[in-house]
């Protein structure tokens, strides 16, 4: 009997050594490959940059109390990094505000309707007069969002996009300001220009260079190329000294 009990004991434990084997064989590679794809963590800061929830249209007349209001949470941030993401996060705003008008002013131009009550409308007079509006209320809304975007400056689509690409550059640097000496942002901020890049190209490739907004984007992307993600300039590839002036890294100068 005790022979017995001694074989089923040790059958007993091969069958959990060989079970306990089998699992870390079939764990051990999928451990591996889920760190191998795990995400970037500055990819990740990145795409909560660009995916941000979008308030008031930039062609809308309430444009600059969103904008206002939006500065005023900024300038009360303590935390300069913080201030610096919403700064970028702002400045992602403004490419694709611009971006998406100037689609919109190519694909789609002139008033849209108002959600359910204009095809409500047009459904309504098109049954009774065989002719179907587009935008009834979507008109008279644009007209008066026309009246008073001029009474703010910013009459036309051009002079928007204008301003959202100047205001662009205004965050932009801010945000490098603020996010400087950090090393934790660096990385951020270079995946954050990229895509920048990409949305800038698609901007310059809808414009039309001879007007103010092109000339602007070729400015913008005349910059950029002679600076670094985080602001400093380095189209010379040397430093600068304490004056601010190029250094080349050549030994020809005098000593001060």
């Amino acid at each position: 009997m005790a022979a017995v009990i001694a074989r089923l004991r040790t059958k007993t434990a091969r069958l959990l050594l060989a079970c306990f084997t089998a699992l870390f064989v079939l764990t051990t590679p999928i451990t591996a490959a889920a760190a191998s794809n795990a995400p970037d963590p500055a990819e990740s800061a990145v795409d909560t940059l660009w995916n941000q929830p979008q308030g008031v249209r930039a062609d809308s007349f309430l444009y600059v109390i969103q904008s206002w209001w939006d500065g005023l949470g900024r300038s009360t941030q303590h935390d300069s990094t913080q201030r610096g993401l919403s700064e970028l996060q702002q400045a992602n705003s403004d490419l694709l505000n611009a971006y998406t008008l100037l689609a919109e002013q190519r694909i789609d131009p002139g008033p849209h309707p108002v959600p359910v009550i204009d095809p409500f409308i047009s459904s309504v007079y098109g049954f009774i007069t065989g002719n179907h509006p587009k935008a009834v209320l979507g008109t008279a809304f644009g007209w008066v969002n026309s009246l008073l975007l001029k009474l703010e400056g910013r009459g036309s689509t051009q002079a928007i996009i204008q301003n959202l690409l100047n205001d662009y550059q205004q965050r932009q640097a801010a945000a490098a300001r603020d996010l400087q000496g950090r090393p934790a942002s660096q990385a951020i901020l270079a995946s954050n220009w990229s895509r920048q890049d990409s949305v800038l190209q698609k901007i310059e490739s809808d414009v039309d260079a001879h007007d103010g907004v092109g000339a602007l984007v070729a400015q913008l992307q005349s910059s950029r190329k002679s600076e670094s993600p985080n602001g400093k300039d380095k189209g010379n590839g040397g430093a600068r000294d304490s004056h601010g002036n190029a250094n080349s890294g050549k030994s020809g100068g005098k000593k001060s």
